[in-house]
C-alpha cells in the first residue's frame, strides 16, 4: 500500500513541482498549498477519530480488549472504527470529470500550456491533479493506523503499566 502511494501520490505530485522547470512562485505557492491541504486533512481525520471514541462510548473497550495481564487489538478493531467515524472520501466528483473531459485532450492541454511551462508539461499536471486525492487517501491511512496502532496502544501502557498485543493478525 505504501509503495502505491508513493508512486501515484509523491513521485507524480512532489516530484514533478520539485524538479521540473516551472515557475518559482508557481511552484512555492502549489507545494504550500496541497502540503497545508495534506497536514490539515491528517489533522480532521485524528479529530475524527476522537469524536469517534467520544460519541460511541464502548468502542474504544471493544478495540482494546482487556484480557488482564494485556490490553489486545484484533484486526476487526480497525473495521469498527472505521464504520464510528466519519467517511471522508477523498475522490470526488470532480476528479472523475476531469478524468472523463480532460484526460483526453492532454496533447492539447499541452500545446496550450507550452508558452507559460515549457513542453511536455500537460501530461504532469493532469498527473499531479489526479495525485492530490492518492496523496489525501495515503495521508487518512497513515494517520488512522498510527493513532490505533501506535498511539493508543502507548498511551494505554502508560496508563495501565499492561501492554497492547496483536492478536489474531
Amino acid at each position: 500500500m505504501f509503495d502505491i502511494f508513493w508512486l501515484f501520490g509523491v513521485s507524480n505530485f512532489y516530484f514533478y513541482f520539485l524538479f521540473a522547470p516551472v515557475n518559482v512562485l508557481l511552484r512555492l505557492i502549489v507545494l504550500t498549498v496541497v502540503t497545508s491541504i495534506l497536514f490539515h486533512h491528517g489533522y480532521v481525520i485524528f479529530c475524527d477519530i476522537q469524536e469517534a471514541f467520544k460519541k460511541h462510548k464502548k468502542l474504544f473497550g471493544q478495540m482494546y480488549i482487556d484480557e488482564g495481564i494485556s490490553f489486545t487489538f484484533r484486526r476487526e478493531a480497525v473495521g469498527l472504527l472505521e464504520k464510528s467515524r466519519r467517511n471522508r472520501n477523498p475522490f470526488k466528483p470532480i476528479h472523475a470529470y476531469a478524468a472523463i473531459i480532460v484526460t483526453p485532450f492532454v496533447l492539447v492541454l499541452n500545446r496550450i500550456l507550452t508558452p507559460l511551462l515549457g513542453d511536455g508539461h500537460g501530461v504532469f499536471l493532469v498527473l499531479a491533479f489526479f495525485a492530490i486525492p492518492m496523496l489525501l487517501w495515503g495521508v487518512e491511512i497513515f494517520v488512522q493506523t498510527v493513532v490505533i496502532m501506535v498511539y493508543y496502544p502507548i498511551k494505554l501502557q502508560r496508563e495501565s503499566g499492561k501492554p497492547v498485543l496483536l492478536k489474531d493478525w
